[in-house]
């Protein structure tokens, strides 16, 4: 596994998206993950610091790979995830000091995947990818939201 880039802005989410070139991803409905009509970002409600992080990752074959978001319960982050090179299968879930693992969704063979997730509790929030393939696949994560750190434990 490698991480190959990693860019972060913690000002705001519309000068994270301007920076990387790009209009607002999908959202969700509150509670799920999973696409959704977009979000006007530009006037968040909450009053907490939205934060964006760009990722690039690189799987060799058989590899697995976590990044996990630390969040609190309620909390909300858009999210999309595209590979190059290959498919992955992946589990989208959290855990904390008290729970071992909460599923939000899982995926064999998926090259992209993109939506929201809404905290179900504090605790970390994330994703488990494992290149099954042949060869190595690259993996673009993209969050935007209310999370105060990302994670690769």
């Amino acid at each position: 596994m490698q991480l190959l880039r990693e860019a972060a802005v913690a000002d705001s989410l519309e000068a994270a998206l301007l920076v990387a070139g790009e209009s607002p991803a999908p959202s969700a409905q509150v509670g799920v993950v999973g696409p959704a009509p977009a979000a006007d970002l530009s006037a968040p409600d909450s009053g907490a610091p939205l934060r964006a992080h760009l990722s690039e990752l690189s799987l060799d074959p058989g590899e697995g790979l976590e990044i996990k978001l630390v969040m609190d319960r309620g909390a909300t982050v858009r999210y999309s995830w595209t590979t190059t090179g290959g498919a992955v299968n992946y589990d989208t879930h959290a855990d904390n000091d008290s729970i071992d693992y909460f599923s939000y969704a899982t995926g064999n063979s998926v090259t992209a995947d993109e939506g929201e997730i809404v905290a179900a509790f504090d605790g970390n929030h994330g994703w488990f990818w494992r290149n099954r393939g042949d060869g190595v696949v690259a993996v673009t994560l993209r969050t935007e939201g209310d999370y105060q750190d990302l994670r690769m434990p």
